[in-house]
Parts: structure tokens; sequence; C-alpha cells
């Protein structure tokens, strides 16, 4: 499947939880806020949320500031 990280088009093998994804891509969730199709997903939801073809997301990680 295709789908777009951060604007770079990616392609995997099959469906993903955001969690599997995480992982494939060696990011550390515990500081990163995931968004899929400009819809933030909650933390508690990354192993049930299925990431699927042409699904673009976004890890950002949060910065405090002002």
């Amino acid at each position: 499947m295709n789908i777009q990280v951060n604007g770079q088009i990616i392609e995997l093998e099959g469906e993903l939880t955001v969690t599997e994804l995480l992982v494939r891509l060696e990011v550390n969730a515990v500081y990163r806020a995931v968004a899929i199709n400009r819809e933030v997903i909650v933390k508690s939801d990354y192993d049930t949320t299925m990431v699927i073809e042409g699904d673009k997301v976004e890890i950002v990680r949060p910065v405090s500031g002002g």
C-alpha cells in the first residue's frame, strides 16, 4: 500500500495499526502526536487505528515555547 508520511510517499506491505507503523518507521511514540487525514489520533487508540491505502499521516513532536 502507498501512504504519505509527513509529505513523503512510502510503500508498505499490507495495512498496519498506528503502533505498527511507528515501530516500522522506528519512531518513539512517547513524545509524538499522530494525525491521519488531518484527524489527531488519541494515543490510547494507536493499537486499534488502522492506516490504509492513500492515508496522509503526520507525525509531529510537540514543542513548547513562547
